[in-house]
């Protein structure tokens, strides 16, 4: 009664009518003649002497070359081998802060960064002057990834250099705020920082140019890339990415000791294998005699400040976002984008030459981009974190993303 919906008994037991089903059921001695009737072997066995545990013997299998039996699976699964990206290579090492970093372990921490941030003048202010007291009118503005994707959202469709861009501005921010809703958000708020932030001029990554100078004709937006990882037998680890950053920085480089806080951090044993994915926020020319190309990344971070104290572009000098960088591993992702940047230029430029056409990486902590009145502080723009990586290092890191040691 129970076998209707067999495949087996509707194979064995159809009836020869076309567009007929089988009986529901049948009895044992019913079925009797379907060797004969349908060409096929059956052993009647009763199923109170089975051994569901037992595997046939060798010599059980030859005298029934018909019993089916379980195949043996002689290979092996690469667990190694994966289809991987920045997020994806660090996912661990966030686990494991998020986890064992305690509130009182952060207002710790953050005490000892303001304590150090103010302990010292910063010898490159001019006497007299307050740089960077200015806020951006992103300062105030709510956080998290939705507020991130929505700013992300708006910097890839407009052209910074549009005849009004605080009226396009606007309208892309319209049209997108449905889809990346973000509670109690002051658009015209959102509209003037981001304002600010196109008429920042970007330091030595652009030779002074804001993005509303270059404008979206010299702009690639979200560069999307998949990269094949190792080779066979080849294959490097994150911790061979990580030697770079000691080896080929110098010591006043702002990223020289991120080598060692990514040895020492999980994600440092994993392999590269298979595929590497991400998408550059913006990689865009730098137009000279012979141009360079940068690559860009947006960033809605805030950096500490003490309780009460209005978030300024002060507040995002060099020292505090480098740290805000290596805490949340952004040196490793700027590497990975690099070396993506020197594949496509490698595929795409003829005559491409590292040592020439790679520009270096900006990441823009867009709520310390307050216009063109933004101050350097400590040789960087304030809110513009610029890396100039050695050519050779990128170089070497994309022959290690192949599979190199």
């Amino acid at each position: 009664w129970n076998t209707s919906t067999s495949a087996l008994h509707r194979l064995l037991k159809k009836n020869s009518t076309a567009g007929t089903a089988p009986d529901h059921g049948y009895l044992l001695g019913d079925i009797s003649d379907l060797p004969r009737r349908k060409h096929v072997d059956l052993t009647i066995v009763d199923p109170s002497t089975l051994n569901t545990n037992r595997r046939p013997t060798p010599s059980e299998r030859a005298s029934s070359p018909h019993l089916l039996d379980v195949r043996t699976f002689h290979d092996h699964i690469d667990r190694s081998w994966a289809r991987t990206s920045y997020t994806g290579l660090t996912a661990a090492v966030h686990a494991h802060n998020f986890a064992t970093r305690t509130d009182e372990h952060e207002e710790m921490e953050l005490a000892a960064e303001l304590d150090a941030s103010t302990a010292s003048p910063d010898p490159h202010r001019a006497a007299g002057t307050e740089p960077g007291s200015r806020s951006s009118a992103m300062a105030p503005l709510p956080g998290g990834a939705q507020f991130g994707s929505l700013v992300h959202a708006v910097l890839e469709v407009v052209d910074p250099r549009a005849d009004d861009l605080r009226g396009d501005l606007r309208q892309t921010l319209a049209g997108l705020a449905d889809r990346f809703a973000v509670a109690d958000l002051d658009h015209d708020s959102l509209v003037e920082g981001l304002h600010q932030a196109l008429t920042t001029g970007l330091g030595a990554l652009t030779d002074g140019l804001s993005l509303r100078d270059l404008g979206a004709r010299h702009r690639l937006a979200e560069l999307d890339f998949e990269l094949p990882l190792g080779s066979a037998g080849q294959r490097g680890t994150v911790s061979d990415l990580a030697h770079l950053f000691d080896s080929m920085l110098t010591a006043d480089d702002p990223l020289h000791s991120y080598g060692r806080q990514l040895l020492d951090s999980a994600a440092a044993g994993s392999i590269l294998a298979g595929f590497l994915t991400g998408s550059i926020d913006a990689v865009v020319q730098v137009p000279s005699k012979v141009p360079r190309y940068v690559i860009l990344d947006y960033k809605t971070n805030r950096v500490p400040t003490r309780a009460d104290d209005p978030l300024t572009a002060s507040h995002y000098h060099r020292a505090a976002m480098a740290e805000a960088m290596r805490e949340a591993h952004y040196p490793l992702q700027a590497l990975l984008y690099c070396a993506a940047l020197h594949r496509y230029l490698t595929w795409r430029l003829p005559g491409y030459r590292p040592d020439v056409h790679l520009g270096g990486v900006g990441y823009l902590f867009v709520r310390g981009m307050v216009g063109e009145s933004n101050p350097m502080i400590d040789g960087m723009p304030s809110g513009v974190f610029v890396w100039l990586p050695p050519p050779e290092m990128v170089v070497e890191a994309s022959r290690i993303l192949a599979g190199g040691r």
